[in-house]
């Protein structure tokens, strides 16, 4: 849930320097909630610095806990994000 197809990535055009994971849990039973929070609000504040979500991945094995993808052109820009 969450992830752009290849073919969205592609049409968007989508090039990194630098690919960063993040792992978060959820209260039990509010995955889907964090989903929708990390998918709109810290997605749009990553994107003014340039860094893109490409990836929303929710573990097989435990349902409240997600995997984030996100594309940056420098290590600026993530080290940035950071400060």
């Amino acid at each position: 849930p969450g992830s752009p197809t290849r073919a969205e990535l592609q049409a968007a055009g989508l090039r990194a320097w630098v690919c960063e994971q993040t792992m978060l849990r959820a209260t039990p039973g509010r995955g889907d909630e964090l989903l929708a929070a990390a998918t709109t609000l810290l997605a749009a504040a990553l994107r003014r610095r340039g860094i893109r979500r490409f990836g929303a991945f929710r573990s097989p094995m435990h349902a409240d806990e997600l995997l984030l993808v996100w594309a940056a052109p420098t290590f600026a820009a993530l080290a940035g994000w950071y400060e």
